[in-house]
């Protein structure tokens, strides 16, 4: 794989996988502030819970490919950074 071809998708792994747990992160703040204000939740953890699973499953491929890109360039040599 070229290098620049290379860091471009180890770039857009590591936002995709960023991306996905700052999401996950804003919905279980979002059911935090529901349950201060006293509201009824369980249909919010519920559909957190899915899309734990759902999001654990997508970003589980980002993160794969992440940690088998930085594999080859350890094992080419290359630093690990992201610089081209």
């Amino acid at each position: 794989m070229e290098r620049k071809s290379e860091v471009g998708h180890l770039e857009m792994a590591q936002r995709h996988v960023a991306e996905g747990e700052q999401h996950l992160a804003r919905q279980r703040k979002l059911i935090a502030e529901l349950e201060r204000d006293g509201h009824d939740t369980a249909l919010a953890i519920e559909l957190l819970h899915e899309f734990e699973r759902r999001g654990y499953l997508r970003l589980e491929g980002p993160r794969l490919i992440v940690k088998d890109l930085e594999a080859l360039r350890r094992r080419a040599g290359s630093p690990v950074s992201q610089d081209g």
